[in-house]
């Protein structure tokens, strides 16, 4: 992203097995993160973090078994806020664009630690448009507005993840 540097995803995924192979699930993620140097001038303190929320169905492809590989897509939303100063003025702004995921593919497997718990990489990709932002600068109101140039922007994710089944 032009607005975030690095973030660091933080997901809690709730699912519902449709069967022993569909599963749906909902998914919450924060995501904290560095804001770009475009928006943090130097000696000034700045953040930044992304929400993600949305809906998957998600496929088992070997259920039950000891290793079971998953591969899911979904639709979702995305709001990303970040915050940074003017070193010379000491201004304060913050920034907070809005939008929607459409779609994310996500893929990962579940080793077996028990037989209701299993632990596996995932790997995620997000394609996603802002359509609304605003800013708020110290001092002064907000000001919301549509996003003019929409286009498309991606999130590479991944990490190690825990599975409860019930």
């Amino acid at each position: 992203s032009d607005f975030i540097e690095s973030k660091i995803p933080l997901g809690f995924q709730l699912g519902y097995r449709l069967s022993r192979r569909f599963w749906v699930q909902l998914h919450f993620e924060l995501a904290p993160g560095q804001a770009s140097a475009d928006l943090c001038a130097a000696g000034t303190s700045c953040k930044a973090s992304d929400v993600r929320v949305g809906v998957q169905l998600a496929l088992r492809l070997l259920p039950g078994s000891w290793i079971d590989p998953w591969i899911g897509a979904g639709v979702g939303a995305e709001v990303l806020n970040a915050g940074g100063g003017d070193a010379t003025t000491g201004a304060r702004a913050e920034w907070s664009w809005a939008g929607v995921e459409l779609p994310f593919v996500e893929a990962g497997a579940d080793v077996a630690v028990t037989e209701r718990i299993g632990v596996g990489p995932w790997g995620s990709l997000t394609f996603a448009r802002f359509t609304s932002s605003s800013v708020r600068v110290e001092g002064g109101g907000n000001v919301g507005t549509g996003v003019q140039n929409r286009a498309p922007h991606r999130w590479l994710s991944g990490g190690l993840q825990a599975t409860l089944r019930l």
